[in-house]
């Protein structure tokens, strides 16, 4: 399935997704590679950066804490904004 600009995925927790390799933690412009989650348990928007090892992107929701991981590997998504439920 395709997915157009400015669509976004739904990312169930806590399921671990895959994102494709093009979409490792290459910087862009020297800036971190992020993935931007909204986090529905607290209706709030936060960041996932890459791990050092360059297989996930981690992080959480600030306000409750939950934690998410999101794995790196072929077969995966260029996505880069999910919703976590």
């Amino acid at each position: 399935m395709a997915h157009g600009p400015g669509l976004r995925k739904r990312l169930d927790h806590p399921g671990p997704r895959r994102l494709s390799k093009r979409a490792e933690g290459r910087p862009v412009a020297g800036r971190r590679r992020f993935l931007g989650v909204h986090f529905e348990c607290c209706n709030v928007y936060a960041r996932l950066y890459i791990n050092k090892e360059k297989t996930a992107y981690q992080g959480g929701c600030p306000r409750c804490g939950r934690r998410l991981e999101v794995k790196i590997g072929s077969g995966g998504t260029d996505s880069r904004f999910f919703k976590a439920h």
